[in-house]
């Protein structure tokens, strides 16, 4: 019994998630959670918390899916510009399938991380933990010669992130792919 809950919970979990993805934090009401889930206010309360505790289990679910497949792409090669490359790939392909929904992680860090300490910790954090990587690997890269040595490694993983984030808030209104495009090779011929 405990395993069917178990699913459902998951597949609640997914369809709120979406949901907040849709309509972020605050264009989401009570009413939107209940609808879209299939359970009574007493069940979902009962099972999952409130909406903060939904959007937080929501925005935990995204970033260990969606951040575990982009340190996989930094820790499984070693050649730099291929993991950036990958990178953007992933980024590209994903903005063409959730179709102008921008990255949940982005969209919570404009709308919600200014106000809610606890989001602005897991946005902050998995800021880092990608930081972290793309650092590391570009040191590695610089060590083996294959990027210019003088290039702060730091200050380019921070210029790459923000370029990504930027890639996705303009997604959700104004996304020229071609243009994109060449800000990502752009970024690859500074290494």
């Amino acid at each position: 019994m405990a395993r069917t809950k178990a699913f459902e919970e998951t597949e609640v979990l997914n369809k709120i998630q979406k949901l907040f993805w849709r309509k972020g934090f605050n264009g989401t009401s009570v009413d939107d959670l209940v609808k879209e889930s299939g359970l009574s206010r007493s069940s979902l309360y009962d099972t999952f918390g409130d909406k903060e505790k939904l959007f937080h289990l929501s925005l935990k679910k995204y970033r260990d899916e969606n951040t575990s497949q982009m340190l996989t792409m930094i820790e499984g090669s070693n050649d730099i510009k291929k993991i950036i490359q990958s990178i953007f790939d992933y980024v590209f392909n994903d903005i063409k399938e959730q179709n102008k929904l921008g990255c949940l992680m982005v969209n919570t860090a404009i709308e919600l991380a200014p106000h809610k300490t606890k989001i602005a910790k897991m946005v902050d954090e998995n800021m880092e933990v990608l930081h972290a990587a793309l650092t590391h690997k570009i040191k590695q890269a610089q060590k083996a010669r294959q990027v210019k040595t003088n290039l702060d490694a730091s200050a380019f993983a921070a210029l790459l992130i923000n370029t990504l984030n930027g890639i996705r808030v303009g997604e959700r209104h104004q996304f020229d792919k071609k243009k994109q495009k060449s800000v990502a090779k752009l970024i690859l011929d500074l290494l």
